[in-house]
């Protein structure tokens, strides 16, 4: 992944950090950039952010989560039910799907419930909480 990417992905979490999940459709990747090794990924957006990142297995992320949530889907398509904190469990949810190469935020507290289908793959990254000094 080259500079240009990373730089897209850290503007794109900066823009959703406490604001609200939403959809990056990347200008500067192809599916096949989000492949490569998850920990320099992880690595490389933590000094853009300043904020500590790893990767995780996507269904070993809990929801709702107290780190924002970036989830990368490789290859095929997933659905996904997105609520806020402090909504009302009767309240709808926003329903999305995220097709290959498309990154998804997800804020921290937020309830999120993925369908998958068994030929999908996704790719998980936990952003923590801002650094302080």
């Amino acid at each position: 992944m080259d500079g240009h990417q990373l730089q897209e992905l850290a503007v794109f979490v900066r823009a959703h950090s406490g604001k609200g999940a939403g959809i990056l459709w990347p200008e500067h990747a192809a599916p096949q950039d989000w492949r490569g090794r998850p920990d320099g990924l992880a690595a490389g957006l933590a000094l853009l952010l300043d904020r500590p990142v790893a990767a995780a297995s996507c269904a070993a992320v809990p929801f709702p989560n107290p780190d924002d949530v970036l989830v990368f889907q490789l290859r095929g398509s997933s659905g996904w039910q997105l609520t806020p904190p402090g909504t009302r469990a009767e309240a709808s949810p926003r329903k999305l799907r995220l097709r290959t190469g498309e990154a998804l935020f997800v804020p921290r507290g937020y309830f999120a419930q993925a369908e998958q289908t068994d030929s999908s793959r996704r790719l998980c990254l936990v952003v923590g909480a801002a650094r302080t000094a």
